[in-house]
């Protein structure tokens, strides 16, 4: 279990724009763990897990996209199918809002490794630590 900075990024365009987002880090040789894009008409919500987070955030600025480090809680969870429903009660419960949980991988003895960004990724962490033995 960790904590790790992720970045929660936002460009306006085309799926071709999204593309050349990442052709752009590509170029600038930053790495990503994770990536995920969702549309919400022409807007688009990245979140990423870099490698270097500062250099990743410098990039996305200067190629037009609003970008800002989150902390998340990356942990591994059993793949049983009240996992996050249990893990998401865990975190409320203790007043932890969740704003993003994205699978990172999964693996059929290690189970699913998940990153919830949160308000407190800190405290998630160890929250999240019972659910995972």
């Amino acid at each position: 279990m960790a904590v790790r900075s992720a970045i929660r990024a936002h460009v306006t365009g085309s799926p071709h724009d999204v593309a050349e987002l990442l052709r752009t880090l590509a170029r600038a040789h930053l790495g990503l763990d994770a990536c995920v894009a969702v549309a919400h008409g022409s807007d688009y919500m990245i979140r990423m897990l870099p490698r270097d987070t500062t250099r990743t955030i410098e990039v996305l600025r200067q190629a037009g996209a609003t970008a800002e480090e989150a902390q998340v809680a990356v942990v591994w969870l059993p793949a049983s199918p009240d996992t996050l429903a249990r893990a998401c009660d865990i975190l409320t419960g203790e007043g932890i809002t969740v704003h993003a949980l994205y699978l990172l991988s999964a693996d059929p003895v290690r189970g699913h490794e998940l990153a919830f960004e949160c308000d407190n990724a800190q405290r998630a962490d160890q929250l999240l630590w019972a659910l995972a033995y």
